[in-house]
């Protein structure tokens, strides 16, 4: 790439995090070999985003890893999570989160993939405000309570609710703000900026 493509991208950089924040223009300088944790690419981009500004990369693989050990359980420490959330009330954990209706007996039903829960609960707080939970799932941090008195489901449900979550992808969409943005930018520049955005940019 020429000197002045490099200034070029440099400069639509700051006018993206001018336009929309910090959090817009992601360093993908970074790979991280996250595949054995069962996580996504955009999972890598958003902790490596987060967790490792001014790192190299091997402090940053360290940081990213030590995260994941925490609140990523691999499948043979499922019954010592479910212990954990059983003894001490709740658990934080990352996954990838999903929930149906059972219009037969007027519920939701919370799956949480790494710890083999398929009718878990969820608060109708986060159910509004999460939508994508009813569509094609989120990834992202979720609170769990044990909640043995079966608070928002029935008694077939499984005693842990979804009280808290922090989405790493979009949960509910809301596109006022690119609405607003697009006028702001060139036709070149729109292009350019959704196929940054789709990572295909060379």
């Amino acid at each position: 790439m020429s000197e002045m493509a490099l200034q070029g991208s440099s400069e639509f950089e700051r006018k993206l995090e001018r336009i929309f924040g910090q959090d817009a223009v992601v360093e993908k300088g970074i790979h991280l070999s996250l595949g054995p944790w069962g996580v996504p690419r955009f999972m890598e981009e958003y902790l490596t985003m987060r967790e490792c500004a001014g790192l190299t990369p091997s402090m940053c693989a360290r940081r990213v890893s030590s995260i994941l050990r925490r609140y990523r359980p691999e499948p043979s420490e499922k019954n010592l999570k479910l212990d954990q959330l059983m003894s001490e009330g709740e658990l934080t954990i990352m996954d990838f989160f999903t929930v149906t209706t059972d219009i037969r007996k007027g519920v939701h039903r919370l799956s949480i993939p790494c710890l083999d829960l398929k009718k878990g609960m969820v608060h109708p707080r986060v159910l509004r405000e999460h939508e994508n939970l009813l569509r094609n799932g989120v990834w992202g941090m979720g609170r769990l309570i044990y909640d043995p008195k079966l608070s928002f489901g029935t008694k077939d449900s499984d005693p842990v609710s979804l009280v808290e979550l922090v989405p790493y992808q979009i949960s509910s969409l809301d596109i006022s703000e690119f609405q607003e943005a697009r006028s702001k930018f060139s036709d070149e520049e729109w292009v350019d900026l959704l196929v940054k955005s789709l990572g295909l940019n060379p």
